[in-house]
This record gives structure tokens, C-alpha cells and sequence, in this order.
């Protein structure tokens, strides 16, 4: 994949990212966390789930699988994790206390946990429809609650 791919090769995903987070701020600045995040995550999701069913994971080339699977669509909900943890800071909903704390932390590790279950059984990641659905979204959101910790850490951070 490295050798036809080079570091650039998310530039298209990455422009077309911008231009749609233009159109779309005024929409999350006006909704809750919550319904930014459920939008998001839903669209990330079932545009993998529909590029794995559609084309079948074990009878594509990884090439294409990865084509299919990381369109704009296939990634928003990386994206709303982030924009989520950014929402949550900015609204003041980040500030420290224990069971916040421990809430996040045991989430992450739940999260990240999970995350590596779906990758770990499946030597090849791309003749496995649960890792392709499954993996980055468990991975990404378990390191955006650990982003969230490191701002909730008295002494650290932001918060």
C-alpha cells in the first residue's frame, strides 16, 4: 500500500474534510454534542458497513477495500469524535472530578480494549468486515477519551 500510495494520499480526503466542515459549523455550533456525535458516527458507520457488504471484504483487493472504506464518508466519524471532544472542552464540560475521571478512564480502556479484540483475531484486516466497520471507530474514540483525560488532569491541560 506505501509503495503506491505516497504520504499524500490523503490530501483529496483531507479538502474535501474542509469544505465540508464550512458548510457544516453553523449546523454544529447550533445542536447538542450529542446529536453531533450520533450524526456523524452513524454516517462513518454505515457507509463502511455498506462498502463492506457491497463489496464483499474477502474478495476485493485491499487496495480497493481501502478505497471504498476511507471516502469522506467512511471517516466522520473520526472526525465527530474529535469535533465532540472539542464541543464538551468548549462548553466547559471537561472540568475535573474523580468520578468524571474515573468514568472517562475506564471508558478508554473499554473502548481501546475493544478496539484491539477486533483487530487482534484477524491477521488480515481486510477480509475482516468487523474490523474494517468496527476497528477505527473503537480505537479512535478510546484515544479521544484519553484526550479528554489529559484535559480533565488537575495541573494538565486545559481544564
Amino acid at each position: 500500500m506505501a509503495a503506491s500510495t505516497p504520504p499524500s494520499w490523503s490530501v483529496g480526503l483531507e479538502m474535501q474534510f474542509y469544505v465540508l466542515i464550512a458548510i457544516a459549523t453553523p449546523w454544529i455550533a447550533r445542536n447538542p454534542t450529542w446529536k453531533v456525535f450520533l450524526v456523524w458516527a452513524g454516517i462513518g458507520l454505515a457507509w463502511r458497513l455498506g462498502s463492506t457488504l457491497g463489496h464483499a471484504a474477502a474478495y476485493q483487493p485491499p487496495d480497493a477495500q481501502f478505497i471504498y472504506a476511507s471516502q469522506l464518508p467512511g471517516t466522520l466519524d473520526e472526525f465527530g469524535f474529535g469535533i465532540s471532544v472539542a464541543k464538551l472542552l468548549h462548553g466547559g464540560h471537561l472540568g475535573y472530578s474523580p468520578p468524571r475521571l474515573a468514568a472517562w478512564a475506564s471508558s478508554g480502556i473499554v473502548l481501546l480494549s475493544l478496539a484491539c479484540l477486533t483487530a487482534i483475531p484477524e491477521v488480515d484486516y481486510w477480509k475482516s468486515q468487523i474490523s474494517i466497520v468496527c476497528w477505527r471507530p473503537l480505537a479512535c474514540s478510546g484515544f479521544c477519551l484519553c484526550a479528554g483525560l489529559s484535559i480533565m488532569l488537575p495541573g494538565m491541560g486545559l481544564g
